[in-house]
């Protein structure tokens, strides 16, 4: 029986209609922690007939268990069920997922403002006297290591929910193009390739299903009071930074990213992209740091006869550089003779040397 994607009504008669199961239609079971899987269904007379729905999950028609056995206390299979699946249309990442992510990205864009503020201060603790300049560095590494965890923990947790919720959307679509595919492939007798597609379509959907539960776990409802004790311990960075501040008399104003070695080195350590101004700090900073360093060796060859190479070894990074596009690559440049270097590079308008 081929399914029309854009015409089912997802009941009990058609579910018992379709004969492929596990092709076309499958069995799954909610608990009361909203984890969705295919193991160890109850019977239906355990959780009465009121507790099965006939739902689309992951593009198939699915018959699915309200396991009112795995209640405990206050969390409820129903209440689960009702959550997940609201409307025709099931809400497979929780919402406080979602919320427990936009709040970690939200306090990434604190602890960029505390490392920058925390730099600030460590240029005018510096400036009053050696001894205080140590201070301001160790309240700028600080500031700079809350930036680095949050925004770290802030950009895995983004990226897990958008990679989860882009497989749903491709698996979804994958299976609603190939139910008919499979369904008139058994009809004709091909059944190897039908199994071998089906085989392929639940392997997907076996592994978004996976990742759903592993993220709705991981920063679902449980989570929660993680993000807020984040957020609360930046917060009291942030008031401790001003503070400091105050009391050594000066205002201290936000500066430029790349202005803050230990801002910089965090944002450019960081494995994922944070998102919002932290994330376009970020790439910008690694837009403009150079991919590699050569140096322009001036010496002479087996013959004796002086000559100014490229070399990739043995680089003396005491040298004076400049930054430049070297074979289409920006470049940190060191060079042992000036005159060599401006012969053979030019001076850049615009491009500084150290």
């Amino acid at each position: 029986m081929a399914v029309d994607p854009d015409n089912i009504q997802y009941t009990e008669e058609y579910y018992n209609s379709i004969s492929i199961s596990g092709t076309l239609k499958q069995r799954r079971r909610i608990s009361s922690s909203g984890q969705i899987s295919n193991a160890n269904i109850p019977d239906d007379s355990e959780v009465g007939p009121n507790n099965i729905r006939y739902v689309n999950y992951l593009g198939k028609i699915t018959k699915m268990t309200i396991d009112i056995t795995s209640d405990i206390g206050d969390k409820s299979a129903v209440a689960a069920f009702n959550k997940k699946f609201p409307g025709s249309e099931p809400v497979l990442i929780d919402q406080e997922a979602k919320d427990n992510s936009d709040k970690l990205s939200a306090t990434t864009q604190k602890a960029l403002k505390n490392s920058n503020d925390a730099c600030a201060s460590a240029g005018s603790l510096g400036g009053l006297s050696d001894v205080l300049s140590d201070v301001g560095k160790e309240l700028e590494e600080a500031a700079g290591s809350i930036l680095g965890a949050v925004g770290e923990v802030a950009g895995v947790v983004n990226e897990a929910i958008n990679a989860v919720g882009e497989a749903i959307a491709k698996v979804t679509e994958l299976i609603a193009k190939a139910a008919g595919l499979i369904a008139r492939l058994i009809a004709a007798g091909i059944g190897a390739l039908a199994e071998l597609i089906d085989t392929i379509i639940n392997e997907a959907s076996a592994f978004v299903e996976n990742a759903l539960n592993a993220v709705n776990d991981a920063v679902g409802e449980v989570a929660g009071a993680i993000a807020d004790t984040v957020d609360a311990a930046v917060d009291a960075v942030g008031d401790a930074i001003g503070a400091a501040a105050g009391l050594i008399g000066d205002v201290v104003a936000a500066v430029a990213a790349g202005g803050c070695k230990e801002t910089t080195a965090i944002l450019t350590s960081l494995p994922a992209v944070p998102a919002g101004p932290a994330g376009a700090i970020q790439s910008k900073i690694k837009s403009n740091s150079p991919r590699q360093s050569r140096m322009l060796a001036s010496d002479v060859d087996i013959q004796g006869n002086p000559r100014v190479r490229v070399v990739n070894f043995n680089i003396d990074k005491s040298l004076p550089f400049r930054d430049i596009q070297y074979k289409g690559v920006l470049t940190r440049m060191y060079y042992q003779n000036a005159a060599d270097m401006n012969e053979r590079f030019g001076i850049p308008e615009g491009l500084g040397s150290s």
